[in-house]
């Protein structure tokens, strides 16, 4: 056989060996389109998930029977006992005028000793509110709503403001109450750091991923950043009575502080006392907030002892810089 034959012959077994990986290739994996847990043949109505005569799971004695200035609502999974402990031992500790609940929802996996460690700890600090639905991301909502619903049965009379507030957040208690008590307008209130301009966004792939079936406008109205946010007594049951009406949206914040405040007609109010970025964990940078996102227990922790034990140093100063790259 001569050169050019060969040389042929190699070619084509080449040509049919890489046809043979080709095809061989698994096809693309479906781009999903529906949100977990909020698939289109799943029911928006807030009726079929908000009951105001079942009973949940674990509730406070004595729930909202005290009165007070503030109701905090801390919003928190039930596997996160170091968060709540970092919590009861820094910020949520025991104060006048300040009332602490956090609020849960069920283990879809209903892990038998989960529940034990909860209701253990429910009889201890008595502070625990576990409500009827899934914990998950995805139904951040249905635990915001159930929030407003509890407000708005137990706690209406007892409290001029509510603060919800996720379990990640380090929280300056004591900036936050001179806030409160320096407003001259106590009614009508929604506060927060507001996102005016925010796209829907429709990138499958992305943690806050909308289908154009469930939303097709291209922005969102303003709302506020979910971490935290304080509404008057007045508000908080406005946004009860209108989510009722108003089919759920997932996205917790869009939905709560966007689309039902915009129904009930409450306008929004920003705070340069929010913060909603990451940011390094060292608070004495940022004294002009009384709300720090994205904290672990330990940070909390930290954050507390800084704040509270009056340790920062001299704004602008040497140590100021130093700590900071410690952080």
């Amino acid at each position: 056989m001569n050169l050019k034959k060969r040389i042929l012959l190699l070619v084509v077994a080449l040509i049919f060996i890489a046809s043979l990986c080709v095809n061989s290739k698994q096809p693309p994996l479906p781009v999903p389109t529906e949100v977990e847990g909020w698939a289109r043949n799943v029911s928006r109505n807030v009726r079929d998930y908000i009951s105001e005569t079942a009973q949940a799971h674990i509730m406070p004695k004595n729930f909202c029977e005290e009165k007070g200035l503030l109701l905090v609502f801390i919003h928190s999974k039930f596997d996160k006992f170091d968060a709540r402990r970092a919590i009861r031992e820094t910020w949520g500790q025991k104060r006048d005028n300040v009332t602490f609940y956090f609020l849960l929802g069920e283990d879809k996996n209903s892990h038998h000793e989960v529940q034990l460690k909860l209701r253990d700890e429910s009889q201890r600090f008595n502070d625990i509110v576990q409500e009827r639905f899934v914990d998950s991301y995805n139904n951040l909502t249905l635990k915001s709503i159930t929030m407003l619903k509890l407000f708005h049965l137990h706690c209406s009379d007892s409290y001029k403001y509510l603060l919800k507030i996720d379990d990640d957040v380090y929280l300056n208690i004591a900036s936050a109450l001179k806030e409160l008590t320096n407003r001259s307008i106590t009614t009508n209130v929604l506060l927060g750091h507001i996102y005016n301009v925010t796209n829907a966004i429709r990138n499958p792939a992305s943690k806050w991923f909308v289908p154009y079936e469930l939303y097709p406008d291209e922005k969102y109205p303003p709302y506020l950043c979910g971490a935290a946010y304080i509404m008057s007594a007045d508000v908080a049951v406005k946004l009860y009575r209108v989510a009722l009406e108003t089919p759920i949206f997932y996205i917790e914040d869009v939905y709560i502080t966007g689309m039902c405040a915009k129904k009930a007609n409450v306008t929004l109010e920003n705070s340069g006392g929010f913060n909603c970025y990451y940011a390094k964990k060292y608070v004495c940078l940022y004294k002009q907030y009384f709300v720090y996102h994205y904290f672990e227990p330990r940070d909390i922790k930290k954050a507390h002892e800084l704040v509270a034990g009056k340790k920062c140093p001299l704004t602008g100063s040497w140590q100021e810089w130093f700590y900071s790259l410690l952080y």
